[in-house]
């Protein structure tokens, strides 16, 4: 999620995809993970260290 002026917006039934070469990498990144604990621990974790998001959060329920 975007917060601020100057965020990305979407149309209702739009995809939400983020175009990084448009807009800047968020400062947080949060994922709620049940079934894919270790996808978001690994593979998604490098993906946004790659992007430098400086914070990434994962809440396992």
């Amino acid at each position: 999620m975007y917060i601020g002026e100057g965020v990305p917006q979407w149309q209702e039934g739009e995809p939400r995809h983020i175009n990084l070469t448009k807009w800047r990498v968020p400062y947080l990144v949060g994922e709620i993970a049940d079934t894919t604990l270790a996808t978001d621990l690994d593979e998604k974790k490098q993906l946004y260290a790659e992007l430098q998001i400086p914070e990434y959060w994962v809440i396992n329920v």
